[in-house]
């Protein structure tokens, strides 16, 4: 395995506009990445189109973390990156499919990476949060007071991912500016009051619940 790879997940197409994230499969940090691995990952998801621009935001998040349970809370509350994309020419229109598996990109040459872990003790929190089409009507709604009782004063912001293959909606809870260690404790009981409320908060949960 290469020590530059990574992992791409949840792509999100429309007309112009690709999403999706990216974690750590080898041991390099991101500090930049080029328009060469950029064109890798559109590879990755079958996607011909040529990017006009792009936007790498670092976020601390615990849905594709593969120690949810370590006593280590830089384990459970891991780095990803997210990517906002803008492509040259408009997309042909096409389902939304979510891949449960991890899409591979190497990076090896593309990426200018860090070999050191970024603090981001201050930080972005990004909540993925998927539930099956016939129960998503209200978790839009009730993600944000679910939150806000636990962390008053958060400033949230909510997008919605509606896939068609599996059939599941996707709420993403963008919460800005949290401080590490000392959020972790409320972060983490705004998992388990999600997963209270039937949702699915990992991609281990999801690859449970719609790869069979």
């Amino acid at each position: 395995m290469s020590t530059s790879e990574f992992n791409v997940w949840c792509p999100y197409i429309l007309r112009s506009k690709v999403k999706f994230d990216l974690n750590m499969a080898g041991t390099h940090f991101i500090s930049e990445i080029s328009v060469g691995f950029i064109n890798a990952c559109l590879a990755a998801l079958g996607i011909a189109g040529s990017p006009s621009s792009w936007r790498l935001s670092c976020v601390r998040q615990a849905y594709y973390s593969d120690y949810r349970t370590s006593d280590d809370w830089r384990a459970r509350w891991d780095l990803a990156w997210v990517v906002n994309m803008i492509l040259e020419q408009e997309s042909p229109p096409q389902p939304q499919v979510l891949p449960l598996w991890p899409l591979k990109v190497d990076g090896t040459g593309y990426v200018a990476r860090n070999d050191e872990e970024p603090q981001c003790l201050h930080s972005p929190v990004l909540l993925i949060a998927n539930t099956r089409l016939p129960n998503s009507d209200r978790l839009p709604d009730d993600i944000v007071p679910a939150i806000m009782q636990i962390l008053p004063g958060a400033r949230i912001r909510v997008t919605v991912r509606r896939y068609s293959k599996p059939p599941l909606v996707q709420v993403r809870a963008l919460l800005e500016s949290l401080q590490f260690p000392r959020d972790v404790e409320a972060l983490d009981a705004i998992v388990k009051e999600l997963e209270t409320m039937g949702t699915f908060v990992s991609w281990q949960q999801t690859v449970r619940e719609f790869g069979t």
